[in-house]
């Protein structure tokens, strides 16, 4: 049979009140929490959408919340060659997927990667948006490792969620250079130098950190590349 040309990129965002997960069958509210009150850079994923529509590259963007998220969600990734996933935690070893306003959360594992539709995308982004607590290792690297065993080329995942403003900047710089021709791996090094070097008042005044420049690795250091760094 014939191979559907891939589209360009699918934009996944989260921006939900409360967060209500299900893990191992039990619910776990979280409206009282620091993790449920978090606040992402609410353009993240619009800039990231503005660099791809610059260079005539259309982008599918989806919402946690809106009524047309599909269920199985993650089916559509084959069709990709772009996947960006900016979600609130990684828990068990699972991704939080955008889910329908009535829906309960969408959940992914490790196991369910393994079971979609070949992945024939050329860069997969999980972005945590969260409190800025650290991500376990483990988690990180089980669901980057199942998405490359899935056919994804190269995984760029967080280790923890750090300033949300500063993280933004540095995945559109991240994006513009890759877009522009850039490898990977060398498309990061240089995003994560520029907000190293940066001298960003308006990140630094909103951070909770109390450091004067955007120098501190809470800024810079939490994006790392698994997989082919071209």
């Amino acid at each position: 049979a014939a191979v559907a040309p891939l589209k360009e990129a699918l934009l996944l965002g989260f921006r939900p009140e409360t967060v209500q997960k299900k893990l191992l069958g039990v619910y776990l509210k979280l409206a009282d929490t620091a993790l449920a009150k978090t606040k992402p850079d609410p353009d993240e994923i619009g800039r990231i959408a503005r660099l791809f529509a610059a260079r005539g590259m259309p982008s599918t963007v989806i919402q946690a919340g809106e009524s047309a998220v599909e269920d199985d969600l993650a089916s559509f990734f084959s069709q990709y060659r772009y996947v960006h996933c900016s979600s609130n935690l990684y828990d068990s070893s699972m991704l939080e997927l955008p889910s329908g306003p009535d829906a309960e959360s969408n959940l992914l594992d490790v196991l369910e990667i393994a079971e979609l539709p070949a992945l024939r995308a050329d860069l997969l982004v999980l972005s945590a948006d969260g409190d800025g607590e650290a991500c376990p290792l483990k988690h990180v690297g089980g669901l980057s490792w199942a998405f490359l065993a899935q056919g994804a080329r190269t995984v760029v995942a967080d280790l923890w969620s750090g300033d949300p403003r500063a993280h933004a900047d540095l995945l559109e710089r991240f994006y513009q250079q890759v877009l522009a021709g850039q490898n990977k791996g060398a498309a990061l090094r240089e995003a994560k130098l520029e907000i190293l070097r940066s001298d960003l008042g308006t990140h630094a005044q909103k951070s909770s950190t109390g450091d004067p420049t955007t120098s501190h690795p809470w800024f810079w250091a939490t994006p790392v590349l698994i997989g082919d760094p071209r």
